[in-house]
């Protein structure tokens, strides 16, 4: 003979023993990955913008600066020298420069910087960042051939001749033209990234 429980008993029992008729709590979620790496990939860019950003970011491709040839000749100020006695002494040197005398043995006769006077002043070639601020501003304003005005520098006055330019040289587009790609490329995928974000 079947047993038989009533609606009445089945509810109570329910009642009684809920744990046991419980399923783990699930959630259904979405997402989705975003990868800044995939992303960029998915961007085409044009010649032309990649042209455009190496032509408006030339300084970031400069595989070597500016660098400049100068002699100079030096008149120290110390406490065998003063200021007055020294500034006169160079302008007087400077008005032989005038009246033709070579630059070169000027510096060999007069210059009291020990290290480029037996060469004629020649201190070679030097980028910016190298030579006391003065001396380089004067350096890096010069034309090709010119004579300073006296600069005064922590050592003394100078003058300085301008003998060659070394143009900074600059990678050619060719070169780095698949690194502007990658970089505008991150540009626009970094965009994409935080709106999605």
């Amino acid at each position: 003979k079947k047993a038989r429980a009533s609606k009445k008993q089945i509810e109570n029992y329910y009642n009684a023993h809920k744990n046991e008729f419980k399923t783990p709590e699930k959630i259904s979620v979405e997402y989705v990955e975003l990868s800044l790496e995939k992303l960029a990939k998915g961007y085409e860019i044009s010649d032309e913008a990649m042209q455009q950003h190496y032509n408006t970011h030339q300084q970031s491709y400069i595989s070597q600066a500016e660098q400049r040839k100068v002699s100079h000749l030096l008149i120290k100020v110390d406490d065998k020298m003063d200021e007055k006695t020294a500034l006169k002494k160079i302008n007087n040197i400077r008005k032989q420069l005038g009246k033709g005398k070579s630059f070169s043995e000027l510096a060999k006769q007069h210059s009291q910087d020990p290290g480029s006077a037996r060469q004629g002043g020649d201190l070679g070639y030097f980028g910016k960042g190298v030579m006391d601020k003065a001396f380089e501003q004067s350096a890096f304003s010069l034309k090709k051939g010119k004579v300073s005005k006296p600069v005064r520098s922590a050592f003394g006055y100078h003058l300085i001749k301008l003998e060659d330019i070394k143009a900074a040289q600059v990678r050619t587009f060719k070169v780095v033209k698949e690194d502007i790609r990658r970089e505008l490329q991150i540009q626009q995928a970094e965009q994409t990234f935080y709106d999605l974000s």
